[in-house]
């Protein structure tokens, strides 16, 4: 009887070896790749509602600044987009300050509020607007649009606390005037104790409202709130790329509101010209901004009217060029065709004129 051979059985065991060690890398690497597209960091992209289609125009935060390369898809196919700092507009912001002034804000909350909100109107943007906006039982306006200052912290006096809690009646009040206002991008920054709203507005009317007015919603809760009730509210700030910011102390209440003063300071303006035209297509737009940060939002596309249809060729610039061009030079180059094809028959009825005078003679 053979012995066995060492060797063989020492080869079979380092194929087996090897074959899992390299299938240990391949799912190893998967893993990895999989946490880095997990890692990848959302923001959210609020589409702009005084832009016609097929013009879209998305309101973002970047923090970090805009990035060297941008990379902008709607269904996968690439457009070419464009990223504008709203300083450099006109009027770089339009933002609607609501605050809360239910009995239950009464005392310390509501002075540490209105501290707050002076924070916010303090170090706004230069140029940018602000209106103030408090609701108890109703919503109503404090002080109107104003890029002064002043002007806004004069309206933070002489308010007082009463009972019931309209704050998605507020949000509505906010978003109708928002709609009519000429910021670059739109804001709506909510200061509330978090308590249930007292009337029979759903808050898919707020959310419903904010979308239409292109804002994003900012909910500082400034208390304990209520479970149900903080869930709607990040519902309604999530759901228009803004967000729900839990105040746990009175002193944060400040450092919160100077916080949304810089991120303010850092929102961009994505713009394209969208290349799909099929009436209510659901479009996901998505955005490479580097360093791991992706922008994501979705639309359908509304109705194309004849306002938002795109013109004929003919009608525009270009068109119109060339159509007048072609009256001009079409008679010229159909004369010259037709000369360059044309028999000629004079120098061949010469020769049979010569001919005959010369039979003549």
């Amino acid at each position: 009887m053979k012995p066995r051979s060492c060797v063989g059985t020492f080869g079979r065991a380092s194929r087996a070896q090897q074959l899992c060690a390299a299938s240990a890398i391949v799912l190893l690497g998967f893993a990895v790749w999989t946490c880095q597209a997990s890692a990848a960091r959302r923001v959210p992209l609020t589409l702009q509602a005084d832009v016609t289609f097929p013009f879209r125009s998305f309101a973002l935060t970047l923090p970090a600044g805009p990035p060297r390369l941008l990379r902008v898809t709607e269904n996968g196919r690439p457009v070419a987009a464009e990223l504008t700092p709203v300083l450099h507009k006109r009027v770089p912001f339009s933002v609607a300050l609501v605050l809360d002034t239910s009995l239950t804000m009464t005392g310390r909350p509501f002075a540490a509020a209105r501290a707050a909100a002076g924070t916010l109107i303090e170090r706004k943007l230069a140029r940018s607007e602000l209106a103030l906006f408090a609701f108890s039982a109703h919503p109503h306006l404090l002080e109107d649009w104003s890029t002064s200052s002043s002007q806004l912290a004069s309206g933070l006096t002489g308010l007082r606390t009463r009972y019931g809690t309209a704050i998605w009646n507020a949000v509505m009040l906010a978003s109708s005037e928002l709609r009519r206002r000429p910021g670059a991008a739109k804001a709506i920054v909510v200061l509330t104790d978090g308590r249930r709203d007292t009337t029979a507005t759903p808050v898919a009317a707020a959310v419903r409202a904010a979308r239409q007015a292109g804002a994003r919603v900012f909910v500082v809760v400034a208390g304990s709130g209520k479970p149900a009730q903080l869930r709607r509210l990040r519902r309604l700030s999530e759901s228009s790329g803004g967000a729900l910011l839990d105040v746990h102390s009175l002193r944060q209440l400040r450092r919160t509101f100077a916080g949304l003063a810089r991120t303010f300071s850092a929102q961009y303006l994505l713009t394209y010209t969208s290349p799909l035209q099929r009436q209510g297509r659901l479009v996901t737009v998505r955005a490479n901004l580097g360093k791991g940060v992706v922008g994501e939002a979705s639309y359908r596309i509304p109705e194309i009217t004849a306002a938002t249809k795109k013109p004929s060729f003919w009608f525009t610039n270009t068109g119109a060029d060339l159509f007048v061009a072609g009256i001009i030079l079409g008679p010229i180059l159909l004369l010259g065709i037709l000369l360059l094809l044309r028999e000629r028959p004079w120098p061949e009825r010469l020769r049979l004129g010569r001919r005959r005078r010369d039979l003549r003679a």
